[in-house]
């Protein structure tokens, strides 16, 4: 069974959290200008979903193959649309955290996992 990268997986999870940090100051300052949006509301959502993903391709070693690739196209299309929606919301910070994301994802994605048995074994 094909491993995720530790770093990758770490990685991406993290740059989820920040964003997600990102988009729950922006949603609650009101000196942002987007506080109480709908967008910044769905940001939130769609970060914790993108933490969790990556979180469970890291850690669940049972994981079939074709729940694998599901949650690795999943991610891919969380990280380009919260990073579209924070170009259009003007979250420099966001959008910053998924284009690292999706460097990460690069990385989860094509790094040429190895065949192991447990979680980052």
């Amino acid at each position: 069974m094909r491993r995720a990268a530790p770093a990758a997986v770490l990685g991406l999870a993290a740059l989820a959290v920040v964003g997600l940090a990102a988009a729950v100051y922006s949603y609650f300052t009101p000196a942002t200008g987007i506080d109480g949006t709908p967008g910044a509301l769905l940001v939130i959502v769609s970060t914790s979903l993108l933490a969790g993903a990556a979180l469970l391709i890291g850690f669940v070693g049972a994981l079939p193959h074709w729940a694998r690739i599901t949650l690795l196209v999943l991610c891919l299309l969380d990280v380009i649309g919260t990073g579209v929606a924070a170009y259009f919301l003007q979250a420099w910070v966001l959008l910053s955290a998924m284009v690292l994301a999706f460097v990460a994802w690069l990385v989860l994605a094509l790094g040429g996992g190895t065949v192991r048995e447990g979680a980052f074994a």
